[in-house]
């Protein structure tokens, strides 16, 4: 193994322990955000998390992008990943971490745009806008059964989306598959709490579904060419 190599291997280990470590934090910072108690928050899923952000912390560093949008998928993962952990908990997304997120991300959204030569603001436009108007409608007609938290979770990744896709119909079709996505893990999901407590899927939170799918949607985006 040349000295390059082992230079490569030691970086990418250290990047995965990073993750792993801002994980771990970021599992205590949703433990905080929950009303009932932080053991709300299993320690399973707290190594869950933690792994997770490992392996995203990882991805991102290997992916081929600039190193604004590489901070920008970093940021929009630690949001969605405690998200995520409080709506397991509770049903929930908390507006102290979904509202500013909102903000930022369309901030983070134009930088992106600036930094990508094939950069487009009618795609950032259609992506936050399709993506948060379904979920509205949909909050609208079932509104027991999708929170605002979501429709709110919603604009954020369609943000990221938008703003990582090269057009408005690329935009349009990378929704649609984070929609097809989500509705397919919360499906997964559903039968997986039916198998494991009875009954228990009478509530299911959309929210780490919803993170999961738009996250890697957006992960995915430049590869995706209309």
């Amino acid at each position: 193994m040349t000295g390059a190599m082992v230079v490569d291997v030691a970086s990418a280990v250290g990047v995965a322990v990073v993750g792993a470590l801002g994980g771990h934090g970021l599992t205590r910072l949703a433990a905080r955000l929950t009303i009932s108690a932080p053991a709300a928050i299993s320690p399973l899923r707290r190594w869950l998390a933690s792994a997770t952000a490992s392996a995203a912390a990882l991805t991102i560093w290997l992916a081929p992008m600039g190193a604004g949008e590489k901070v920008a998928l970093a940021a929009s993962f630690a949001v969605v990943l405690v998200v995520s952990l409080v709506d397991l908990a509770e049903f929930r997304i908390p507006d102290i971490v979904i509202i500013p997120s909102s903000v930022v991300a369309a901030v983070v959204g134009a930088w992106i745009l600036a930094a990508r030569p094939d950069g487009s603001p009618a795609a950032l436009a259609v992506g936050a806008g399709v993506f948060s108007l379904i979920f509205l409608a949909l909050h609208a007609w079932r509104p027991e059964a999708l929170g605002l938290g979501d429709v709110k979770l919603a604009l954020v990744l369609g943000l990221l989306i938008g703003a990582r896709a090269d057009a408005p119909a690329t935009a349009v079709i990378l929704v649609g598959g984070a929609l097809l996505g989500a509705a397919s893990l919360g499906i997964v999901h559903a039968a997986a709490r039916v198998r494991g407590v009875p009954g228990a899927a009478t509530r299911i939170p959309f929210g780490p579904s919803l993170s999961a799918a738009g996250w890697l949607t957006a992960m995915l985006a430049p590869t995706v060419s209309w």
